[in-house]
């Protein structure tokens, strides 16, 4: 019930679910990790850290906790401990996306984007269909000016999700704030000529215009449909 509600956006109601789920199951290690990673999310980094070690002093291998508790270090922006804690776990063996995703975070609060880039690198070598780890590198790229590269990211992105238009449109917003307005337009009627009869793809694209100030764009998009 407290997942439920909490991917529903009911955080007050999850946060009383979860509460309830422990209270009648200390040693449910799920149910506190869960309700950690809520206390985080309220900002309540002490109350979260309690909630990892618990289940640690139990499961020192649980990854879910040791995850939890690298995050509460890079939310703290303790930066050093983060990097630390989640080398340690990946030299132990824990794989998927989020070590690399929190480790990415910690080399960015410390300035550090090549070490984000690595760190998103030897995630991706891993999780290669991680769509999240690709989004990461394609922001990080953009952010750097890193235009083809960030391109790129975006373009297996759009392989592992072809029926997510939006990230057409993500694509086209890197071509466009990079001077390329022709390569954006590209795209985006590529995107209109494969879906001619999908009014919400149409209107994103002429939303997307609008947000460029392109209005004979937008107002030929809307028209054609």
């Amino acid at each position: 019930l407290g997942m439920s509600q909490w991917m529903r956006g009911d955080l007050g109601g999850a946060y009383g679910s979860l509460s309830r789920a422990t209270a009648l199951d200390p040693k449910h290690r799920k149910a506190q990790v869960q309700l950690g990673k809520l206390l985080l999310v309220g900002g309540e980094t002490a109350r979260a850290m309690e909630k990892a070690e618990l289940v640690l002093a139990e499961d020192p291998v649980n990854e879910d906790a040791l995850l939890l508790k690298g995050a509460v270090f890079v939310v703290g922006k303790e930066n050093g401990k983060a990097v630390s804690h989640i080398e340690g776990m990946i030299a132990k063996g824990a794989t998927g996306a989020e070590p690399y995703l929190l480790l990415a975070r910690a080399h960015l609060q410390e300035k550090d984007p090549r070490g984000a880039e690595n760190a998103l690198l030897r995630g991706v070598a891993g999780n290669d269909n991680s769509v999240q780890l690709h989004r990461a590198l394609a922001d990080l790229y953009r952010e750097s000016g890193e235009v083809d590269a960030s391109v790129a990211q975006v373009r297996r992105v759009i392989a592992l999700e072809p029926g997510n238009f939006g990230n057409r449109i993500a694509l086209a917003g890197i071509y466009w704030d990079a001077k390329q307005p022709e390569k954006a337009r590209e795209v985006l009627g590529a995107l209109l000529a494969e879906r001619p009869a999908d009014e919400d793809a149409r209107l994103n694209v002429a939303r997307f215009y609008v947000s460029r100030r392109a209005f004979a764009d937008a107002e030929s998009t809307l028209k054609a449909g």
